[in-house]
């Protein structure tokens, strides 16, 4: 896994590089400026325009634009914002340019309507932007997105796509969309988040010789490497030694859950698995999973003088002796008996609990129930969507915090549990560090997808009955890039959640497990 940085950890990073380490800021600079040189290719034969700010982002442009010039490249150069601002890194490469008769518009008319312009470099803002554009630089960005979408010009970012929070991934008003972002040393969490792979493009990071000092990090960016976070799997063992899972799924209209959940885990390596559902599906999951057990709720359930559904404790004792992690909630309903069940796994299940679905939106009524388990000690795992998460912190839909990091942290640690915040990029969380997934694709983007991922983490805290913040993002990870392989066997738009769990054994025996 890689760091993802914010803008207050990348400005401590290179304090530390510049005042400690004692490399100066310009040859920082110089480094960040010949990397964003090599994007350009050797045979362009139309004008670059390098529009720079007077910050230090700027500077990185104007050296960028020395450089590119002294290559023999029609480069023009325009200035936009208030001069008095500048800093004395920017003052100085101005100074340089100067000295050396480079022309520096400081008018944005001065760029020619008539087009012609191969690229258009971004260095109006770098990561310390936090209001909103307005005014000239409102116009810059229209300006650089506007020869990208009528006259072709490929447009790149300097560091971070200017009008894009560098630690929310919010757009400040307006943001560049660029077709690439040239970062420096780290991602920053900004690029990952809401619409920042949307206007970051390709992100390329260029190492420029920053270092983090004794500086601690709690973000963290999934990749392929990571698979070995996975539990061992014994060449001697048995059945029994790769894990036993209790799945309550699935309700007497809701099969298909059930059945996804429950092919991911043997898939991912589950060494058996019980499914406890309504007694309508037995045959459904014979078909569906032979490999399965099936028993249905009555099996663990009485009812009392008012014919209303109670645990009889003695029987359900049997099924949580014998599991090592239990699944609940895919297609589960939110009526009785599943919020019966519910609860009582919540209040009794001591090992890790995968929650779900249907169980979520119970839980999320009661939230008691999470503070009861971390008040035992009992691992949790919760698997939400936006607006399954929205319940949960009690927020509409539209000012739910799903990817506001810090938020997450906080609701994490104050309910003792994992969070997996499902999106088009996946937050893991246990309240200490943040784990980041962008493995996936819009194919994932159908029902029955969630399902399949639940059942993979049940599967992978099912060997040693616990679970990891880690451990549960390699599961994401895994998730996703099984939805890029259905994508290339079918197309994008045709995967259905059923083709992903033949594509997990792809990326387990690719990665090398």
């Amino acid at each position: 896994m890689k760091p993802v940085l914010t803008s207050e950890e990348v400005k401590k990073c290179e304090q530390y590089t510049i005042e400690q380490v004692g490399i100066p800021s310009l040859v920082l600079m110089e480094k960040a400026a010949l990397f964003v040189c090599s994007r350009i290719k050797d045979d362009v034969s139309g004008k670059i325009l390098i529009l720079c700010g007077y910050g230090n982002n700027g500077a990185d442009g104007l050296a960028a634009a020395r450089i590119l010039i002294g290559r023999g490249y029609h480069v023009q150069i325009v200035m936009v914002g208030n001069e008095e601002k500048s800093t004395k890194e920017n003052k100085l490469q101005q100074h340089i340019l100067e000295q050396l008769s480079i022309s520096v518009k400081r008018r944005m008319d001065a760029v020619s309507d008539a087009g012609g312009y191969a690229y258009v470099i971004d260095a109006l803002f770098g990561i310390g932007l936090h209001r909103d554009l307005e005014g000239e630089f409102i116009k810059a960005v229209d300006l650089i997105n506007t020869l990208h979408w009528k006259q072709g010009a490929k447009v790149i970012a300097v560091d971070i796509p200017s009008g894009l929070h560098a630690d929310s991934g919010s757009i400040m008003g307006d943001a560049v969309m660029a077709d690439e972002t040239v970062t420096f040393q780290w991602k920053k969490t900004g690029m990952l988040l809401k619409k920042g792979p949307l206007y970051c493009g390709k992100t390329i990071v260029g190492d420029i010789g920053i270092y983090k000092g004794n500086i601690t990090l709690d973000h963290y960016l999934m990749e392929d490497s990571d698979l070995h976070y996975l539990p061992y799997r014994d060449p001697y063992g048995n059945k029994g030694t790769y894990g036993k899972i209790l799945s309550v799924t699935g309700s007497e209209t809701m099969a298909g859950a059930m059945a996804l959940s429950t092919q991911a885990a043997f898939r991912s390596g589950a060494g058996m698995a019980r499914v406890l559902s309504h007694r309508n599906n037995r045959q459904i999951l014979s078909v569906s999973v032979p490999e399965a057990l099936f028993d249905d709720y009555e099996h663990v359930l009485d009812s009392d003088q008012k014919m209303e559904y109670i645990i009889n404790h003695e029987k359900i004792k049997g099924y949580f002796d014998w599991s090592t992690s239990l699944l609940i909630g895919c297609g589960l309903s939110k009526e009785n008996p599943a919020a019966v069940l519910t609860e009582y796994v919540m209040r009794h299940y001591e090992k890790a609990a995968i929650v779900d679905g249907d169980a979520l939106n119970i839980i999320s009524k009661h939230l008691d129930w999470l503070a009861y388990r971390k008040e035992k000690g009992y691992p949790t795992v919760l698997t939400p969507h936006p607006l399954e998460f929205s319940r949960l912190c009690g927020l509409p839909l539209e000012a739910a915090k799903h990817q506001d990091m810090e938020y997450c942290m906080h609701w994490a640690a104050e309910y003792g549990c994992i969070l997996v915040l499902k999106d088009a990029v996946t937050l893991i969380t246990d309240g200490k560090t943040v784990y980041i997934s962008d493995s996936g694709t819009d194919a994932l983007a159908t029902a029955g997808s969630g399902d399949v991922l639940a059942g993979m983490i049940a599967t992978f805290s099912s060997v040693d009955s616990s679970i990891s913040a880690v451990r549960t993002a390699v599961a994401v990870f895994i998730h996703g890039k099984a939805g890029c392989y259905a994508a290339e066997r079918y197309h994008r738009a045709s995967v259905k959640a059923g083709d992903l769990p033949d594509m997990i054994p792809i990326v387990l025996k690719e990665g090398g497990i």
